[in-house]
């Protein structure tokens, strides 16, 4: 997998996507967020219902799997490296920290958890021929 990420190789990317199943990986794919906004707290935003991948051909599910057949926002798919940075956490984007009044009161926005789980962690086990490179 990681000369398929490396090379970009569609094939295998589409290969990956038909072991795990498309069901599966439109379950990953919803609990991504990318069928919906995000909540930024910016006005006007904008994003795909992606009615064409919805549809279920194979060859829409083949186009996902390398990247090419959906629409997401630069913001969608920082939150989804986000909830694999997080532990697997959907959070809520944001770009103010916290609103202050002209009483000084203040409202933080920061920390908001969407929903559980979206990834499972698991651990691996990494062998020395997989390594690409070592800090020594």
């Amino acid at each position: 997998m990681t000369e398929v990420l490396e090379n970009s190789i569609n094939t295998g990317a589409v290969f990956a996507e038909e072991q795990i199943g498309s069901e599966i990986f439109l379950d990953y794919i919803e609990k991504f967020g990318f069928f919906e906004t995000t909540g930024i707290d910016l006005q006007g935003e904008e994003f795909s219902e992606n009615q064409e991948f919805k549809k279920g051909y194979a060859i829409n599910f083949a186009t996902v799997a390398f990247g090419q057949g959906i629409e997401i926002t630069p913001i969608q798919l920082v939150r989804a490296y986000a909830a694999i940075a997080n532990g697997g956490k959907l959070v809520k984007p944001y770009v103010v920290e916290k609103i202050v009044g002209q009483d000084y009161s203040s409202r933080s926005l920061t920390g908001k958890v969407e929903e559980g789980k979206i990834i499972k962690i698991t651990e691996s086990k990494v062998e020395d021929s997989q390594v690409i490179s070592q800090n020594k």
